[in-house]
């Protein structure tokens, strides 16, 4: 296949300390190859902590820990994000997830990292939050 026709895989990557950004990756999927995507945009809140996507990948989820929020992406067919929604928590965000059914966002407060050996904390899930068609 030649480089114009070859299909690539868009991966997405937290940018380190409290900027907030997201950073984009394409992978060739013949070669594993990769090089930078799409210029890094912004997670829409401070210090983001973790990120998840439908199962189909056309929504991105991003917990920003420092603002309190979690921010809705969707996903073009090209990789290209684009922000949709943001829904402030009560309590510091640290983890989130989709079912499989892409029906549900399920979202773990409590502190970051939200346990470790040495430090046993508590954390919270909140109640399940129905997810909109886009």
């Amino acid at each position: 296949m030649s480089p114009s026709t070859t299909s690539s895989l868009r991966f997405f990557r937290l940018g380190s300390g409290s900027a907030g950004q997201i950073q984009t990756y394409d992978a060739d999927s013949e070669t594993g190859a990769l090089r930078s995507g799409q210029p890094v945009i912004p997670s829409g809140g401070v210090n983001p902590v973790a990120m998840t996507t439908t199962a189909d990948y056309s929504n991105l989820y991003v917990v920003n820990q420092g603002s309190n929020n979690i921010v809705h992406f969707a996903i073009a067919g090209n990789g290209i994000l684009s922000q949709k929604d943001v829904v402030t928590t009560s309590a510091t965000p640290v983890w989130v997830a989709v079912n499989t059914a892409q029906t549900y966002l399920y979202v773990v407060s409590g502190p970051n990292p939200p346990f470790s050996r040495s430090t046993p904390c508590r954390a919270a899930l909140s109640a399940p939050s129905r997810l909109r068609s886009r």
